[in-house]
């Protein structure tokens, strides 16, 4: 709670951002987020605090319903502030002591192996049947992730979560597609389990299309509690539009093929994923909704292709993603993407730990390794960070390292171009890949994304004041 004197001169912060729907609105700080939903006499007293007032000023010579709470708020949200008050360098000065903290991985909690770049499928949205310059999945050199390499990146994250003292994290398997090199991550599960299970409360998660799917690795993810993370275009119709093998064949019934052995072996898909480009834009509809559901799946991930220009119209998207959402919703069937995350940051404030990111990977959480050894921020990112083999952790990870340089240029307030956004620090910048595909082909993909999720955070925070109305 902050301490304000009765007779400071307050002003109201050219930060707030006011969402009005019937008679309330939701406020929140472009800057620090603090999202409330407040009534319009509340805006009124906003209004009044645009030319300078003490409080007892406005106490004394205002009638405003709730005046002493709707005060309390504004002051907490930094809403009001004092007139020589800097809200900039208030920021600046939480971020300095993030960035001590991003020191040489002091933040790492989440490991990602890329056990193989090689992938069965060729969709027709995906990065890595691309070829970017300077990119760890360059077309000549995709293979498959050896013992040797996975086992000194474990060793090297579980030293790391020792110096912090951690005991909790995540281990992902990535791609590529994964189960082409399922003998490495059942070798990997064993070598965990036996080496750190005893002191750490680890998390499994693997990243597949499941259309490898066998009943003796279905066992195997079972025996070791491993979180599926599938994906699935849409329906037959949809998925097949874009998510094809090489010879151009649909893949969705092999992808349910592999659902019905994981169920067999009693792994049950809490939901999947989706990814949405100009060839599968309009066979994605409320269907999927009622098939994730008559499948008792709570949770659809639907993103639109964000890091390649898209013929589709901004309006059309937005209308498609709400409505996907609010038909979800009376089903209770969650569909989120990353066109929500910045209302995801808005109302999950930063902890002592971590400040406001777009990703995990961003907020200098994650240790990403390929079958080279190289190191990145992300496993869909091009920029090679290190090597475990050739670097030293102080070489990767340091003050001088181009991962820390990357994730304190990308810290709330740092980034330029975002300057004056009403979500700021929300967004934060959006995705790092998007720019990095934006530097290789010269297209205004950024410009279009940050357009998407101002619209998209504006219209969800509209649902949310109409649903406490």
């Amino acid at each position: 709670m902050r301490r304000l004197f009765q007779d400071q001169k307050l002003v109201s912060s050219a930060f707030t951002q006011t969402i009005i729907a019937g008679d309330k609105a939701i406020i929140y700080h472009a800057l620090f987020g603090n999202p409330h939903i407040v009534t319009l006499p509340t805006l009124e007293l906003l209004r009044i605090f645009g030319n300078p007032h003490s409080l007892t000023e406005v106490k004394r010579n205002f009638e405003i319903e709730g005046l002493n709470e709707a005060i309390q708020i504004l002051t907490n949200g930094f809403f009001l502030n004092p007139a020589d008050f800097d809200e900039r360098e208030f920021l600046n000065g939480k971020m300095s002591g993030y960035k001590n903290k991003l020191r040489n991985g002091h933040l790492v909690n989440f490991l990602s192996l890329v056990v193989s770049e090689a992938c069965n499928f060729s969709c027709s949205y995906c990065f890595a049947n691309k070829e970017f310059p300077s990119s760890g999945l360059s077309l000549e050199h995709r293979k498959l992730m050896d013992f040797k390499t996975a086992q000194k990146a474990i060793d090297i994250f579980f030293r790391l979560l020792e110096e912090e003292g951690r005991d909790e994290t995540t281990i992902n398997f990535g791609g590529g597609e994964p189960l082409l090199n399922f003998r490495i991550i059942k070798q990997v599960l064993g070598y965990i389990k036996e080496k750190y299970s005893a002191k750490y409360n680890i998390s499994f998660v693997l990243n597949t299309n499941c259309s490898k799917m066998t009943e003796e690795i279905a066992a195997v993810l079972k025996q070791y509690r491993v979180s599926i993370a599938a994906s699935l275009d849409g329906l037959k119709d949809g998925n097949d539009a874009v998510r094809v093998y090489r010879t151009g064949k649909g893949t969705f019934d092999d992808i349910l093929k592999g659902w019905k052995l994981l169920k067999r072996a009693g792994i049950s898909l809490d939901g999947f994923m989706v990814t949405i480009n100009k060839n599968n834009f309009h066979l994605v509809d409320e269907r999927l909704i009622d098939f994730a559901h008559s499948n008792k799946m709570k949770d659809i991930r639907i993103d639109i292709d964000v890091i390649h220009q898209i013929d589709i119209p901004l309006d059309a998207i937005v209308n498609r993603l709400l409505s996907l959402r609010r038909y979800g919703a009376k089903f209770g069937v969650m569909v989120n993407g990353f066109w929500d995350r910045p209302l995801e940051n808005l109302f999950n404030p930063p902890s002592a730990e971590d400040f406001t990111a777009f990703c995990g990977g961003i907020r200098g959480n994650s240790f990403v390794v390929n079958p080279q050894g190289n190191v990145y921020l992300c496993g869909y990112s091009s920029e090679i960070l290190g090597n475990i083999f050739r670097d030293s952790l102080k070489e990767i990870l340091g003050e001088e390292s181009r991962y820390y340089q990357i994730v304190s240029s990308r810290m709330p307030g740092e980034i330029l171009n975002c300057k004056g956004c009403a979500i700021e620090g929300q967004c934060v910048g959006g995705c790092y890949v998007a720019l990095e595909t934006e530097r290789h082909q010269k297209n205004n993909v950024v410009a279009r994304n940050c357009e998407l999720y101002r619209i998209m955070t504006k219209e969800l925070l509209k649902d949310i004041v109409l649903c406490n109305s």
